[in-house]
């Protein structure tokens, strides 16, 4: 399962599952009491579920485990769960145009454009630093934002698919309405 599908499954559940997933995956540990309590709080507050993604992908404690996974050269376990954590170590091992590739599939489900890949976003990376902020930034996007939101398999691979369901939606909507109206018509008529 990618990053993206999976994050796709945390997004469904409610407030306190979901902060506890994003410790357990993200972090790669068990919520403290405190932080679990500050997230669930500002959940209820209204701080939406994406801004709480977005807080721990550019969290400290990630950029501080993932940097010093890399310069220790740390073997990545793969007998153990494959979390969101581990699957970053193991794409942020990888240099060049395999890095890039491998990072839009899992974050975004699609390989990058041309155009893409001569922006100085990706074309400037150099170091394992960059790699990271590669993920922040597309982590931030309103691409990633839309798909994690939207949880359909199809959908994620084809983001137009979102506007034929809501067009959809919408048109059902108004044949219901507009058969109440009828239907209020001819008993007001009788």
């Amino acid at each position: 399962m990618r990053i993206l599908q999976m994050l796709q499954e945390i997004y469904k559940n409610g407030n306190s599952q979901y902060v506890k997933e994003l410790y357990r995956e993200i972090l790669n540990r068990e919520p403290d009491d405190k932080g679990l309590n500050n997230y669930i709080e500002a959940l209820k507050k209204g701080v939406k579920k994406e801004t709480i993604l977005s807080s721990f992908f550019k969290s400290n404690e990630l950029l501080n485990k993932l940097n010093k996974s890399l310069c220790n050269d740390q073997h990545v376990d793969l007998s153990k769960k494959r979390t969101i954590f581990t699957r970053l170590q193991l794409i942020l091992q990888r240099d060049g145009d395999p890095f890039i590739e491998e990072v839009f599939q899992e974050l975004l489900n699609r390989k990058p454009n041309k155009k893409e890949y001569s922006t100085p976003f990706l074309s400037g990376i150099r170091s394992n630093k960059d790699k990271i902020n590669v993920v922040i930034r597309i982590t931030k996007s309103r691409e990633f934002t839309s798909l994690i939101k939207f949880n359909n398999k199809n959908a994620a691979r084809k983001p137009h698919n979102i506007k034929e369901k809501i067009t959809a939606d919408m048109v059902l909507k108004k044949i219901i309405s507009h058969y109440r109206k009828d239907k209020k018509y001819e008993q007001d008529n009788r």
